[in-house]
């Protein structure tokens, strides 16, 4: 009797022993984690770093002392380039719970610098929790930020349950402004999905001018990426704000598969205009990513006017930053001289800034040094 009473409390002093220890472990690894804001900031200074995001971080450390939350604020306050400290920071958002997204969100809205934090938030909270996302983007944004979030979390919503979206949708009250945000992303998966007639699409919003130059837009994109010939002698029959929303957008998505094609036959077909310059001047710009030479030559044989100068100078400024000797031949074939001239001077200014040596090379031979 006495060898098992004794049995027992050795088992028993074993366990008690095994739990200080397994204890002890635990509050190391936790301890190990900063829990607030001072230490967070020691261990920046110990880096040297400067935190871009120290008032987020300030108010995210008065929510609470959630592991999540703590997270986060130490992948704000990491070092290193842009994309990999948004990627930390992504990561660490992925780990928050449904209650957490809203009051992190709020800190993100009124305390970042830029809208690109709370956009990232978000982005992640609508892949997590569409719905909760979407109510709180109608709840809570205004202005740019509600044009720009709901319309995101929207198309995650979309993505995640189409179903349930369309249903949301559905619920708003027609017309309204949240309404005409989601009407383009909602037409471009059903267009994707069910691929209706171009005339029932239409005829859906006939009463409704606004939402039928969105349809426009959405029709042309579509036809304009899978069937441009089409799509262009569709573009042709319309009239009004619907021809111009959806030339643009034709246009545009013709551009993804075929800039050369896109490019010549807006040149050929589309009268001038200013957003026909600014269109131009971005899908000469794709193409010179793609073929530098073909887009130059291009260009070049353009009939010389004072809309194909201002063509060639926004060109020169573009292309300039990563080839400058291709930059210096687009603005020194500007016809107008000070126009010619000050595309020079911008371009050669830059080159100076990348390429010092050959600037300088450049600028004796042609008796520009200053």
């Amino acid at each position: 009797m006495k060898k098992r009473v004794l049995g027992c409390l050795i088992a028993s002093g074993f366990l008690a022993l095994l739990g200080i220890v397994l204890f002890s472990i635990t509050t190391e690894q936790q301890s190990s984690v900063p829990n607030n804001l001072d230490s967070i900031s020691a261990e920046l200074e110990k880096q040297g770093c400067d935190c871009p995001n120290e008032r987020v971080i300030q108010e995210l450390a008065t929510i609470s002392r959630d592991q999540e939350l703590v997270m986060l604020q130490i992948a704000l306050s990491g070092t290193g380039d842009f994309e990999s400290r948004s990627a930390k920071v992504r990561q660490a958002l992925t780990r928050l719970n449904a209650k957490q997204f809203e009051p992190v969100a709020n800190v993100f809205r009124d305390f970042g610098e830029t809208s690109s934090g709370l956009l990232l938030v978000l982005n992640v909270w609508s892949e997590e929790f569409p719905a909760q996302s979407l109510e709180y983007a109608q709840r809570s944004l205004q202005g740019e930020q509600l044009e720009t979030g709901i319309v995101m979390v929207f198309r995650n919503y979309l993505n995640q349950d189409f179903v349930g979206a369309i249903e949301t949708f559905q619920e708003l009250p027609r017309g309204s402004l949240v309404w005409y945000y989601l009407l383009k992303p909602v037409l471009e998966a059903k267009t994707e999905r069910e691929k209706p007639t171009i005339g029932k699409l239409i005829e859906e919003f006939a009463d409704d001018r606004r939402a039928e130059v969105i349809a426009a837009e959405v029709i042309a994109e579509y036809f304009g990426s899978n069937d441009p010939l089409y799509a262009e002698s569709w573009v042709a029959s319309l009239d009004g704000a619907e021809f111009f929303s959806a030339q643009s957008a034709f246009v545009r998505a013709w551009e993804q598969n075929n800039v050369p094609s896109a490019t010549t036959w807006m040149v050929e077909n589309l009268q001038p205009s200013k957003a026909k310059q600014d269109l131009l001047t971005k899908m000469i710009c794709s193409w010179m990513d793609q073929d530098a030479p073909k887009a130059i030559r291009f260009v070049q044989n353009l009939e010389f006017n004072q809309r194909s100068d201002q063509l060639l100078y926004e060109l020169s400024c573009h292309l300039a930053p990563e080839d400058p000797e291709k930059a210096m031949v687009l603005a020194q074939i500007i016809s107008d001289k000070e126009v010619s001239k000050h595309a020079i001077t911008e371009v050669l200014q830059v080159w100076k800034s990348v390429f010092p040596e050959a600037a300088e090379k450049w600028a004796t031979e042609n008796s520009l040094n200053s």
